[in-house]
């Protein structure tokens, strides 16, 4: 899920915003906030996004569950402390995919079953500076 977000206008004479702690709420449970550090939910982030000259204006929360529904807001940081919090979004729920898994194989069992799909080539060495077609001798002309 992406959360996109606008940062409020910087006041002439006003500190910049420095941090913007985005936090998720599902299915009208507890709100989480995003860690940077992993972008996946959490109730202690071991980090908040960093705002930075030219970042993007969102941020991606990984580790979702599908057939759930979302809300978020979110609040910015400057040297004077936290702001208010942003109009809570419109819900979003996460499809549920169509992909049944059946069950999983273990890497060696995979790269067995690639290689039994390899195909050797043996390649002949090619000069490429040699000429691409011989030169014809004026007898054949």
């Amino acid at each position: 899920m992406r959360v996109h977000y606008t940062l409020p206008p910087v006041r002439p004479g006003t500190p910049a915003h420095k941090w913007l702690a985005i936090h998720v709420q599902p299915d009208g449970g507890a709100w989480q906030v995003l860690d940077a550090l992993s972008s996946t939910l959490s109730d202690t982030p071991r980090k908040v996004v960093q705002l930075l000259s030219g970042s993007p204006s969102y941020a991606v929360v990984k580790g979702l569950s599908e057939g759930v529904t979302y809300r978020a807001r979110v609040h910015t940081e400057n040297i004077h402390g936290w702001s208010a919090f942003s109009p809570i979004s419109e819900p979003l729920q996460l499809p549920v995919s169509e992909v049944e898994v059946t069950g999983s194989r273990s890497r060696e069992e995979r790269d067995a079953e690639l290689r039994k799909r390899a195909v050797d080539v043996d390649a002949e060495v090619v000069d490429l500076d040699a000429p691409r077609y011989p030169k014809r001798s004026k007898k054949e002309s």
